[in-house]
């Protein structure tokens, strides 16, 4: 009985109680807003993602955890426990019709996120937040 209760109690050691698990070890939700400067952020964005990962440990690397920017907010669950790396795209069409000299047209569309950050930003997630605020 003895040896079982110990196995038992170095699963919990191992794993965390309450915590989620993925198959890169626990995570954590995140809800929260992402502000340009100081301001909400425009509604006519094309493309507004918040992208998530591990920060580098050796060679185990899992992939990105994303989740859509709407009006703003965001909601995203599985991102890694610890330290993480969290990149911010934000994208907008211009109005400008940019014409390739091959006679193609297609839509201009900056990258809204100050030149600073667009490489990404250290975080660290550490619990269940609902009121993560990222500032660009």
């Amino acid at each position: 009985m003895k040896k079982v209760v110990l196995v038992l109690w170095g699963c919990l050691l191992l794993t965390g109680c309450g915590e989620e698990n993925s198959a890169n070890g626990p995570t954590v939700s995140w809800s929260g807003e992402v502000t340009l400067q100081g301001k909400t952020l425009p509604d006519n964005l094309t493309n507004a993602l918040l992208q998530i990962r591990a920060k580098e440990q050796g060679n185990n690397v899992a992939a990105p955890v994303q989740a859509e920017i709407r009006k703003g907010r965001f909601t995203v669950k599985n991102v890694p426990r610890g330290q993480v790396w969290v990149k911010v795209v934000l994208e907008q069409k211009t109005g400008k019709v940019i014409r390739e000299p091959s006679g193609e047209s297609f839509e201009e569309i900056v990258n809204l996120v100050p030149r600073e950050k667009r490489g990404g930003m250290e975080m660290v997630a550490d619990q269940d937040d609902s009121h993560v605020k990222i500032e660009l």
